[in-house]
């Protein structure tokens, strides 16, 4: 093997090295909101429970009935948000897992010096990017549906 050959194999492992940091940097983004929304729906969960158990006596007195609606209906809103965020953790650690894969057969295809192996790289390297793909859909549909979310909030505070 010549020089030429060791940088173009260097290159070509790495690239799927670069886009796995990508994809990271990207799930670390969508994990820390995927927290946040978690963290609301326990919350509302929490304030449910409160009015319901202590018979709607609380700072919201005859309005409880309906807090608790509007409690309701942004659970459900957070549920979806929580959902697409999930879909799209799913689908960037998916295709982290298939550019690892990929950056192992494309290093076992030289090392074997086999092109059956080739074909195999060309697909994972494929899957991975449709993964990337989904995985950035659902967070830009999980963003649209935030902004309802806070434009319904506001709408029923009647500012």
């Amino acid at each position: 093997m010549n020089f030429q050959d060791t940088i173009s194999l260097i290159q070509v492992t790495i690239a799927p090295g670069v886009l796995i940091s990508s994809c990271a940097l990207l799930c670390l983004v969508i994990q820390t909101r995927y927290g946040r929304v978690v963290d609301r729906i326990r919350m509302f969960n929490q304030e449910h429970c409160n009015l319901t158990v202590n018979n709607f006596s609380s700072k919201h007195g005859a309005d409880s009935t309906k807090r608790l609606d509007e409690l309701k209906t942004e659970v459900k809103m957070l549920m979806k948000r929580g959902n697409y965020l999930k879909l799209s953790l799913f689908g960037l650690f998916s295709s982290i897992l298939a550019f690892i894969l990929t950056s192992f057969l494309v290093f076992f295809a030289y090392l074997l010096n086999t092109s059956a192996i080739d074909s195999l790289a060309i697909i994972t390297f494929s899957a991975a990017l449709v993964l990337l793909i989904a995985g950035v859909l659902y967070a830009v549909k999980e963003v649209a549906v935030s902004y309802a979310a806070v434009i319904y909030e506001i709408e029923s505070e009647r500012y």
